[in-house]
């Protein structure tokens, strides 16, 4: 019971940002981010690579996901 409770509490407290507008630095980090646009990218390049650069590779391939199923609207 309590943890339906708490189960409950946080999807009425991030129900909110479910449907919210791009913040802060996502413009560039999703909007504008041509690595996400192509899932493939990431299955032939090696990730080694984009971690050298700095890049942050997982975040990218989660918003590729994002964006594969939902676009710019997941």
């Amino acid at each position: 019971m309590a943890l339906a409770a708490v189960l409950l509490l946080t999807a009425v407290v991030y129900a909110r940002g479910l449907h919210g507008e791009f913040q802060f630095d996502d413009r560039h980090t999703i909007q504008w981010n041509q690595k996400i646009r192509d899932i493939d990218g990431f299955l032939h390049a090696p990730p080694i690579l984009e971690i050298l650069r700095g890049d942050r590779v997982l975040t990218n391939l989660t918003f590729a996901l994002n964006y594969r199923m939902g676009g710019l609207d997941p």
